[in-house]
């Protein structure tokens, strides 16, 4: 399975040693179903939104860490491997990168150019 490296800005603690690099690899059917649902909701935007407690779970089984690990991350770390997560949900497995999708509708007319 495909792994993708993440530094982290802070070191944490994972299996007794000092970890300052993660492997965040996609989640498998299995685990989304052992988590019982998505790292995000939908915003009145239709734009994920991340949902920390499931985050948490994906990260630690993405990252092969603990839970106890997890809650070291500092903010900034922990955000960005929430949408590390998200974006294996959101983005087709051969393109998945750490932002949410965008709106593919134009914002001028290709035939009025309004």
């Amino acid at each position: 399975m495909e792994k993708t490296e993440f530094k982290l800005s802070q070191p944490i603690s994972a299996h007794g040693e000092t970890v300052t690099v993660l492997q965040v690899r996609r989640p498998t059917m299995t685990e989304v179903r052992n988590i019982k649902g998505f790292p995000y909701v939908l915003g009145e935007n239709m734009l994920p939104v991340a949902d920390t407690e499931k985050a948490a779970k994906y990260i630690a089984v993405c990252c092969a860490i603990p839970p106890s690990s997890v809650d070291q991350l500092g903010l900034f770390d922990f955000n960005k491997l929430s949408w590390e997560v998200i974006g294996f949900f959101v983005n087709p497995a051969a393109s998945s990168t750490t932002s949410p999708p965008v709106s593919a509708s134009p914002s001028t007319s290709p035939t009025t150019g309004e």
